[in-house]
């Protein structure tokens, strides 16, 4: 049997899945075609509209944001790692957080690991949650503002040291003590 040409190749992968141009190239590299088949057949894919990267990186980025709670950076970087241009990536995250609230989604997210939806309220939880907001690409300031409104009891101390030394002051001194801690127990 006859293998197809990097064409026909290439769409029957784009079936299941959108991919991005590079991902398609390197699948079909993988298959041993040779690059200049596989030039041609990436440029009659994106011709035809099969590959748009563009329209590829808006809607991974939307998917990002509203389903899992990503914030600009996570997002940046998975649309990097698939091999979208950085002008592309620029253009889909204006669009899909133009109209997101920063500090909305970072609660949301701090909440999610919990049953009741309620960001905890213990200081090891709250330093985990404070981690798993950042690796989620919330700015410093999104992660104390999502802590440190939502802890049990008015006026707590994160609110009072909050007011006294800006947003997220709380958090990062929390940070700070932590490493210094593990840097005398590692000594």
């Amino acid at each position: 049997m006859e293998r197809p040409a990097a064409y026909e190749a290439g769409v029957r992968l784009l079936g299941p899945r959108a991919l991005t141009a590079r991902e398609v190239r390197a699948r079909l590299a993988r298959r041993g075609y040779p690059a200049d088949e596989i030039d041609e057949a990436i440029l009659a894919l994106t011709a035809r509209g099969y590959l748009d990267d563009r329209a590829l990186a808006y809607n991974v980025a939307t998917t990002l944001a509203e389903r899992r709670l990503y914030g600009k950076p996570r997002n940046a970087a998975e649309l990097s790692r698939r091999g979208v241009a950085a002008d592309a990536i620029g253009e889909a995250l204006e669009r899909v957080f133009a109209g997101l609230d920063e500090d909305a989604m970072a609660r949301k997210a701090a909440g999610r690991g919990s049953a009741a939806g309620a960001v905890p309220t213990d200081k090891r939880a709250r330093e985990r949650t404070a981690r798993s907001l950042l690796r989620r690409g919330f700015s410093r300031g999104a992660v104390a503002r999502a802590l440190g409104n939502n802890a049990s009891g008015a006026g707590s101390a994160a609110d009072t040291d909050a007011e006294h030394h800006g947003a997220g002051a709380d958090f990062e001194e929390s940070e700070d003590f932590r490493h210094e801690d593990d840097f005398e127990r590692d000594a």
